[in-house]
């Protein structure tokens, strides 16, 4: 530490009551506490750069690369790694020199410990990657969420811009089914007629007695009869087919005042 040779001791460059006695370590608390106003003003007016890991580890780096080595010292007692100046007695009291000793983080005994400060801000250079990393995900996550809503929205405008659906397959499968339905009901009412002379009465309603042998006598449909009902159903399908494809897209009061979906 620089100081004097004086009873006005300057260890940290200035004066401060009550480290008179040559160390850092020797000052009071109110000294120390003096001291520490006067050093964290003075840091305060330098200029400050953004915190990120990047600005630590060039700050730590630019701190290593200023430490001087004095290979004819001996590390045990004297000061062989230190920042600043020494003198001849290794960084001890001397008029002008300003000297911090850091050979006992290099010391067996102490290299575990280490720097304390340069430690904690090795960590909080790591601890800033991980949250810079963190911050990333996060900010593609919600990148991919903004992408996902706007497809969505892409795909409901799509959707609902598309013009009425015709009627599908399984509509005309359903009529078809219908249209047997209906005919095997005719050809039932036929074949409770028992003989010629009952079937000769559901003549209008399209019943013929067929006797090509004794085994197969018996009340049927005529096929003219079944094409018949058959293309009634389908002319009936057809025009309420037309008539919902006129309707489609009308509000309800629209709809029931149209002639066309009556």
């Amino acid at each position: 530490m620089a100081d004097t040779t004086s009873s006005t001791k300057q260890p940290c460059g200035f004066a401060s009551t009550g480290c008179h006695t040559g160390t850092w370590e020797a000052c009071d608390l109110n000294g120390k506490k003096t001291a520490w106003q006067v050093l964290q003003q003075k840091c305060q007016q330098r200029p400050k750069k953004t915190l990120s890991a990047e600005n630590i580890r060039n700050a730590l780096a630019t701190f290593t690369s200023r430490l001087k080595e004095d290979a004819t010292k001996d590390i045990a007692s004297q000061a062989t790694i230190y920042l600043g100046e020494s003198d001849s007695n290794g960084c001890g009291p001397h008029n002008g020199k300003l000297c911090v000793d850091y050979s006992n983080a290099f010391k067996e005994t102490g290299r575990a410990t280490g720097i304390y400060w340069y430690k904690e801000l090795t960590t909080a250079a790591v601890e800033l990657d991980k949250l810079t990393e963190a911050q990333s995900r996060l900010h593609l996550g919600i990148k991919t969420l903004e992408d996902l809503a706007r497809q969505a929205r892409q795909l409901y405008r799509m959707i609902t811009a598309l013009p009425p659906a015709s009627p599908n397959n399984s509509n005309k499968t359903q009529a078809q089914a219908e249209i047997n339905t209906k005919g095997q009901k005719a050809e039932k009412v036929c074949n409770e007629a028992l003989d010629a002379a009952a079937c000769s009465k559901l003549k209008e309603q399209g019943c013929h007695f067929v006797d090509a042998n004794e085994k197969g006598k018996k009340c049927t449909l005529t096929k003219e009869a079944a094409e018949k009902e058959a293309k009634a159903y389908r002319e009936a399908e057809g025009k309420d087919e037309k008539t919902n494809t006129k309707c489609a897209g009308k509000e309800q009061k629209e709809c029931e005042t149209a002639t066309e979906c009556k």
